[in-house]
């Protein structure tokens, strides 16, 4: 069949009509152009909206897909952005669903083929009362795709009750000889002010000890809120794999006050001082002086 198809080609296409050749040329053309060019992504970003349109990015929030009877599984990053795989090269839609933790609920959201060349990025949007995840009607068009990590990689358990709790865990070149008190307590009042103004908890109820999702009733969402507020006041990054198993105050607390302390070190601050992202720090400091996030 192949010597048979080599024939054809070499032999007989130049014996055929002028407008039979300049058909299969533009053919084979635009085939190629349409393999080059087909997205072979699905890019976007996943948001919490609140009752005022308002939006957070939905850090973490898992996704998933079925390709060929196979389920893939994939995660929204620190900035809420994800990406999955397009297989299939023929125009299709394309179901995906996406975890709504608090409902404890799959949702699925289907993507048009047609969009997919003119939308480089669609907004997910996860509301509450009633639950519900669907494609937002405001799409960011910018192009940006630098912006999108892929969000592939291992799935993380929400089951807070269950799970065990992490640490950041100091190493001799970096911890202080004593602690200074006075820093860890302003340190637990932030964090009290911060849990009891984005919860509407009574702030005096609130102890170390308390934990977010049980004694708290912290959604997941609220569990963001408390993360980013607190970012915003110490100044620093706390990476999703962080904060996601810090369970109650103190751990919060301890972790934030660890953080302070590496950044006291002038070489793990970069040139206009402000405070490194994780990655960065991990990056200064040698491998044998690391701090390590233990869970």
């Amino acid at each position: 069949m192949i010597a048979a198809l080599e024939a054809f080609l070499f032999d007989k296409f130049n014996q055929m009509p002028l407008a039979v050749r300049v058909f299969t040329y533009l053919f084979m053309l635009f085939l190629f152009a349409y393999l080059l060019l087909i997205p072979r992504f699905i890019n976007g970003e996943l948001v919490y909206k609140f009752e005022d349109g308002s939006t957070i990015p939905y850090i973490g929030g898992d996704i998933q897909m079925s390709i060929e009877g196979r389920l893939l599984k994939f995660k929204a990053n620190e900035g809420g952005y994800w990406s999955v795989p397009i297989v299939s090269r023929l125009p299709h839609s394309v179901s995906v669903k996406f975890h709504h933790i608090d409902a404890d609920r799959w949702f699925a959201v289907d993507f048009k083929s047609k969009n997919f060349w003119f939308k480089d990025m669609f907004q997910v949007e996860v509301t509450d009362e009633p639950p519900r995840v669907q494609l937002s009607a405001s799409v960011d068009n910018k192009g940006t795709l630098s912006r999108i990590y892929v969000a592939l990689g291992q799935i993380f358990s929400n089951q807070v009750s269950t799970a065990k709790a992490g640490m950041l865990e100091l190493p001799g070149e970096i911890g202080p000889d004593e602690v200074d008190t006075g820093e860890v307590e302003h340190i637990k009042n932030e964090i009290i002010k911060t849990v009891s103004k984005v919860t509407g908890k009574d702030a005096h109820k609130i102890t170390p000890s308390s934990r977010l999702a049980d004694d708290i009733k912290a959604t997941y969402v609220q569990r963001i809120k408390i993360v980013k507020d607190i970012e915003r006041k110490f100044n620093l990054r706390i990476p999703y794999e962080h904060w996601n198993y810090l369970y109650t105050v103190s751990e919060l607390v301890d972790y934030v006050h660890k953080r302070k302390i590496i950044e006291k070190k002038k070489e793990y601050r970069d040139s206009e001082k402000k405070s490194l992202d994780w990655p960065s720090i991990q990056q200064k400091i040698p491998i044998d002086q690391r701090p390590i996030f233990k869970r």
